[in-house]
């Protein structure tokens, strides 16, 4: 079984043993780990190479809840399985992570913000 067929996968990333589902959906690629879930968009490489714009990635809230920290900034360098923010639901602190390295391209989730099951938390250049 491969990515692409989806189902449920275990990996080792960064060093812990992570469970996860993947399907694409069309458009996009989308990964479930329970705590976040990453879709990210398909693109079509150019027929000389690879291309050269990176793929975004969209970190979505798994759950409704309270953001009780950012702790990344647009611009900034971030490495898979790093803390990306915290978001409070069910009395609980979820930390949400990286699932890959990357840049961090925009961050419409601040401190203090509810939000909403699958909201954008944050948006990665890969």
């Amino acid at each position: 079984m491969n990515l692409e067929d989806g189902g449920a996968f275990t990996a080792v990333i960064a060093g812990e043993v992570c469970s996860f589902s993947s399907w694409c959906d069309g458009q996009n690629h989308l990964f479930d780990f329970g705590t976040a879930l990453i879709k990210a968009k398909l693109r079509v490489a150019a027929a000389e190479g690879p291309s050269r714009e990176a793929s975004d990635l969209l970190l979505q809230a798994p759950m409704a809840g309270r953001i009780l920290t950012v702790d990344v900034v647009p611009g900034e360098t971030i490495e898979a399985g790093q803390t990306l923010l915290i978001l409070e639901a069910m009395k609980m602190e979820h930390r949400i992570r990286a699932g890959s390295d990357g840049i961090v391209a925009h961050v419409p989730a601040a401190a203090g913000d509810q939000v909403a099951k699958n909201d954008i938390l944050i948006e990665l250049a890969g």
